[in-house]
């Protein structure tokens, strides 16, 4: 299960006055995964929105390895993500009900989405761990296209602990 945070309200900013709440919600659904012997992995994933806002679907591919410098260990990744036209309609489509003169109507059609990302985990001591995560996407183009959105990219990060009372022994 993951968030979709793509939500918004028309009180967000001055040019969304008029539109519909756009909500987040949870997504969930199916992975495989596999792993090569040289740490080289692929997920796919299929995650249906369960909370029902946008009544959608999308698919992920992600292709990532495992380096390790010194203390740190790096887990980069490229990312495709298929958005469906009901999923990127719901987040960035204008109804005509919304439309204003500086805000026409629009529908997008279905899209791909590439992002390339990385986890960094450092270990502080044998049971706590840094773990930072940072992720460049860039939207479909439909998308952007619409006249709700002004940038190509979204970008995301976030910084934890990770506290492990029996962290695991993996022997090699």
């Amino acid at each position: 299960m993951q968030p979709r945070t793509l939500g918004y309200n028309s009180s967000d900013a001055n040019f969304l006055k008029g539109m519909d709440e756009r909500e987040s919600t949870l997504e969930g659904g199916i992975a495989l995964s596999a792993i090569s012997q040289n740490s080289t992995y692929i997920e796919v994933m299929l995650l249906a929105d369960i909370m029902n806002k946008h009544k959608s679907w999308i698919g992920k591919v992600e292709v990532g390895n495992e380096f390790k410098a010194g203390a740190f260990t790096f887990y980069p990744s490229l990312v495709m993500l298929y958005q469906p036209r009901k999923f990127i309609n719901y987040y960035y489509g204008v109804k005509n009900s919304e439309t204003t003169i500086n805000r026409l109507a629009y529908s997008p059609n279905s899209g791909f989405t590439f992002g390339m990302q990385t986890y960094i985990k450092y270990p502080l001591t044998n049971k706590l761990s840094a773990f930072f995560y940072a992720r460049a996407d860039k939207i479909p183009s439909s998308a952007y296209k619409s006249p709700l959105v002004n940038n190509k990219f979204i970008y995301s990060g976030l910084a934890s602990l990770i506290y492990q009372p029996n962290p695991m022994k993996i022997k090699k």
